[in-house]
Formats: C-alpha cells, sequence, structure tokens
C-alpha cells in the first residue's frame, strides 16, 4: 500500500534509540534489545517505501559506543552486522555506509562491505547506515580535503549528493539529536516519541509521518 504526504518527503534519518531498556524492563541482557533492534531496521525500509521516501539514513553506532564493555560491544556489533546482512537481501535497495568503519574488528568490518557488494544504488529506496559517526570527525575530515565555496564543504560531507534530511524521527523520549549529521538536519523536521526502538511499529511510523505532513516548512523565511 502507498500512502501519500500533502509535502515532500523525500529523505528521512532516524535515531533508533531504547534496545537497553526495552531489554531491561524484560530481564534480558542488552544485546537480545540490540538483536530485537536490528529486526526492525528491514521493517522501517518497507515502512519508508510505502511512504515514496527515497532516502533513509539509520544511526546505528556513534563513535563513542566503541567504548562500552565488552561484553555488550560484541553483541552490539552482531546486531549492527545482521541489520547489513537482513537490508542487503530487501530487493531494491541500496546500501551505503557513512561513518568510521576502521574502528570496527575486521571480521565485523568485511562482513559489511560484503553485504554492501550485495546491493546496488536504485530509484526505490537508498539506505545509509551510520557505523562509527561522529560530526566533529566528519566536518575534520571534509576541511581537509580543501574546499573553495560552501557548496564545495558540503560535497565533501557524509551524504554528498543525496537529498538533505527533510525528517528527523528518535524513539524513547530522548528529545536531542546527540551531534548526528548536524549540517544535513540544519533544515529537517524533528519527531520524538517516548516509544522504544523495539516496540516502535508501522502505526507508530504512520503516525510520525501523518505529523511531519501536518508541518509549515518555513526554511527560516
Amino acid at each position: 500500500m502507498t500512502l501519500e504526504l500533502t509535502q515532500q518527503c523525500r529523505h528521512i534519518a532516524v535515531i533508533p534509540d531504547g534496545n537497553r531498556r526495552w531489554a531491561s524492563q524484560r530481564g534480558m541482557t542488552p544485546g537480545a534489545g540490540h538483536a530485537e533492534g536490528a529486526r526492525r531496521a528491514v521493517s522501517l525500509a518497507e515502512w519508508c517505501r510505502d511512504w515514496k521516501v527515497s532516502h533513509l539514513t539509520i544511526f546505528l553506532m556513534s563513535r563513542t559506543n566503541f567504548d562500552r564493555p565488552s561484553e555488550e560491544l560484541v553483541p552490539l556489533l552482531q546486531a549492527v552486522e545482521d541489520v547489513f546482512d537482513r537490508l542487503s537481501l530487501v530487493p531494491a535497495t541500496g546500501l551505503r555506509t557513512i561513518g568510521n568503519l576502521g574502528l570496527l574488528p575486521v571480521t565485523s568490518r568485511r562482513r559489511i562491505e560484503a553485504a554492501v557488494a550485495l546491493s546496488h544504488a536504485c530509484p526505490d529506496l537508498n539506505v545509509n547506515l551510520a557505523v562509527g559517526y561522529d560530526s566533529d570527525e566528519e566536518i575534520r575530515h571534509a576541511m581537509n580535503r580543501g574546499f573553495t565555496d560552501v557548496k564545495d564543504f558540503r560535497d565533501s560531507l557524509d551524504l554528498a549528493g543525496q537529498p538533505g534530511i527533510d525528517f528527523v524521527i528518535r524513539t524513547s523520549g530522548e528529545r536531542r539529536l546527540s551531534g548526528f549529521l548536524p549540517l544535513q538536519t540544519a533544515q529537517a523536521e524533528l519527531h520524538f516519541t517516548d516509544t522504544l526502538w523495539p516496540d516502535f511499529g508501522k502505526s507508530d511510523f504512520d503516525l510520525a509521518m501523518k505529523d511531519f505532513s501536518s508541518r509549515q516548512r518555513r526554511y527560516g523565511l
């Protein structure tokens, strides 16, 4: 089923927060929450397709997430790998990574690169998966590449060549962006929900999209 918006939304960014709290509420390990969260990623891609969204960016891991203790980091990495594996099998879905993959263990990096290689860019849905992302690092790298004007600088950032982010959704009740793509989200509409990511369903996504559709986007005018 294809749904309609009253205004264009080409690019959605999602900060899927609340996996650990979801697991804790059920007496489960954090890894179980991350695993359940990973399964939501495929559903999210399908929901975006229903709403004719062409680009989706998901914040899987920040650079600071790598500082977590090994007993939590290992299952988190497994969940991240699962997201890539699952999405690589979704027809007409192109995958791309942003962030610092060099932080990953070699086995994880190779598995992610293999999943990306299985996918292909397409006009249907392009998915950016952020792993080891840090906004300061992104901006520093862009500045080191050299630029002559603002457009040249923006073309050196992650997501260059893609539509700007129209809409950001964050789950679990947190009301902040945590430094996620600060320049690309400068004109984005924001939607925060108390629902934990593993509980975030199609009805929640539809509600968010209807919220976006009701906004008046002024772009500072």
